[in-house]
């Protein structure tokens, strides 16, 4: 079995890599703005399966042994979908925001075959403590919210 991540997400690759499963890397292209009015939920699902689909539909020849794996993930607080940090400033903002608060973290997968699309998602709330500035200073310093 041939296994395509639709991603580009260092993370992504490093968990397949720790369970051992090799796989190509392919990063969908495709448009991650969140729609009016659409729920944290949905947005995920729905990029998780169009990165699956765009990278499915770009193959050439019909592959019976080749698996696309997508998946996305948003950080939703009281309904607002806060998305990807641009920068560190705003990874700065993003920590302020949620320090000190229980939001969710919403990751969806989405696997696509020869023929056949699954999907599933999974809500986690996430209760942070109260972040000194020292310490979110030093957090996007290192790099990790990347």
């Amino acid at each position: 079995m041939h296994i395509i991540l639709a991603s580009r997400s260092p993370r992504r690759i490093e968990l397949l890599t720790q369970i051992q499963v090799s796989c190509t890397v392919m990063p969908a292209d495709i448009d991650e703005s969140v729609r009016l009015g659409e729920l944290a939920e949905a947005y995920v699902q729905r990029l998780a399966l169009e990165k699956a689909q765009a990278v499915r539909d770009s193959q050439t020849g019909a592959d019976s042994d080749r698996l696309i794996l997508a998946a996305d993930t948003t950080v939703a607080l009281n309904g607002e979908i806060l998305g990807k940090p641009e920068d560190d400033t705003d990874a700065v903002r993003m920590l302020n925001k949620l320090s000190g608060t229980t939001h969710q973290v919403h990751t969806a997968i989405a696997i696509c075959g020869y023929n056949c699309i699954m999907h599933a998602i999974n809500t986690t709330q996430v209760t942070m403590k109260m972040l000194s500035e020292t310490i979110i200073q030093d957090y996007v310093k290192s790099g990790e919210h990347r």
